[in-house]
């Protein structure tokens, strides 16, 4: 079977896991491939859970090939609706247009548009290089970094095992959880004192209730490979058998355990 790499852009919703995955699988299984995926520049531009679970059922993936238009096109229309990014996830997308900005054929204010930011942002964004140049790795995100070998690794610079690589492929997921707390937070920091439409809300309170759950969902990002089991995730009561930890339970680790070689 022929096996793809996920473009750069495709990252727009969580990868499925679980019940879901299985489910689509079954689904699949059972009526076949109804939408194909959609590639361009030779990568997976959409159909990520797809291609995973034709991949698992030994089924040869259809897919259809966009031109540079097609795939603007697509990515203007599945990225205007976000209007409640973070600053993260508002820079994350302006640096992957850019990086992707001549293939796609989009113009400043076009991806400002997409963004939902000034052109003047897109443009400082350019000069203050917070953008890769092109030809470099435009998805090299903390969860994604790699050693000399060519193997992704973890804060430290250990290697993920494979074992726990389904896991520290679910950072995005848990990121844009992360988000929407955060964008919740942002909203309600708008409410202008006295506004008798939450007279009877304790705004602060529901704020302060917020930045906890962002603290304790915080507990979900993973960071390091499990200093316990070493990544095997064998009935590992520290990391609940993934594999990896984050960085609060790796904080909350003894040093001689954190210390021991890989």
């Amino acid at each position: 079977m022929k096996k793809y790499e996920f473009h750069p852009l495709s990252n727009r919703f969580p990868m499925l896991f679980g019940r879901e995955f299985e489910e689509l699988k079954a689904d699949l299984k059972e009526h076949g491939q109804q939408i194909p995926a959609v590639l361009f520049e030779g990568k997976l531009l959409d159909g990520r859970n797809r291609y995973r679970a034709c991949q698992d059922l030994g089924i040869e993936l259809r897919v259809v090939n966009y031109s540079k238009a097609q795939a603007k096109n697509y990515v203007t229309s599945a990225n205007l609706y976000r209007r409640h990014l973070t600053r993260y996830q508002q820079d994350e997308l302006i640096r992957r247009l850019i990086v992707e900005q001549e293939a796609l054929g989009m113009t400043n204010q076009e991806i400002a548009t997409v963004a939902n930011v000034s052109p003047a942002t897109v443009k400082r964004a350019k000069r203050n290089k917070r953008v890769k140049p092109p030809g470099s790795d435009p998805d090299l995100t903390p969860e994604r970094k790699k050693s000399k070998n060519d193997q992704i690794v973890d804060a430290n610079g250990v290697p993920i095992p494979k074992q726990a690589m389904a896991y520290w492929n679910r950072i995005p997921e848990a990121k844009m959880m992360l988000g929407q707390i955060s964008a919740a937070r942002s909203q309600l920091r708008k409410i202008v004192d006295g506004d008798p439409m939450y007279s009877n809300v304790n705004v602060q309170g529901v704020i302060g209730h917020l930045n906890e759950a962002y603290n304790m969902f915080s507990a979900a990002v993973p960071a390091y490979v499990c200093p316990y089991c070493k990544g095997k995730a064998e009935n590992c009561k520290s990391c609940k058998g993934r594999g990896v930890v984050s960085k609060f339970m790796w904080s909350m680790m003894p040093e001689e355990i954190k210390n021991r070689p890989f």
